[in-house]
């Protein structure tokens, strides 16, 4: 296995592939699409065409950033 740049970030789309919320099909769909549309990021796409939500967009960049993602959180 090779090891990655230390600024290396698994790709949203990767994440997404991996926690089965789109499939392999699905993804290169919308990498296809998003070449057409120079500016617009792989989750973007992935929303409009229904295939995730943009919750599932904002886990996977909170993941792909060693974040946690929650909704709802109290603060009291």
């Amino acid at each position: 296995m090779a090891l990655q740049p230390r600024n290396w970030r698994k790709p949203i789309g990767e994440i997404l592939v991996e926690k089965e919320l789109v499939t392999r099909a699905q993804l290169e769909e919308a990498l296809v699409l998003q070449r057409r549309q120079p500016g617009k990021k792989i989750g973007e796409v992935l929303v409009k065409l229904g295939y995730v939500d943009k919750k599932d967009v904002l886990r996977a960049h909170a993941e792909q950033l060693g974040m946690m993602y929650e909704t709802g959180v109290d603060t009291d």
